[in-house]
């Protein structure tokens, strides 16, 4: 479904929704996220599994430079088009 383009940073946000999209259905995020969320819960840190994904996240955009290079990885395929 294509939708009409309101202004020129819904293009912009519309990119960033797709990459968050593509990392929230990687195996490996998801592996990440539940082995910080492990980790936090054992050593008793308050609210683990928001701070696990928040970081499993970070790691994710700044591992594969995404919010600046322009790129949406997994092109063809991926759960996100």
């Amino acid at each position: 479904m294509v939708m009409p383009v309101v202004d020129e940073r819904h293009l912009q946000v519309n990119g960033y929704a797709r990459k968050v999209c593509w990392i929230f259905f990687n195996h490996e995020f998801t592996a990440l996220w539940r082995e910080l969320e492990g980790t936090y819960k054992a050593i008793l840190l308050p609210d683990a599994k928001r701070q696990a994904f928040q970081d499993a996240l970070y790691a994710f955009l700044a591992q594969e430079d995404l919010i600046f290079d322009g790129q949406v990885p997994g092109r063809g395929g991926d759960y996100c088009e």
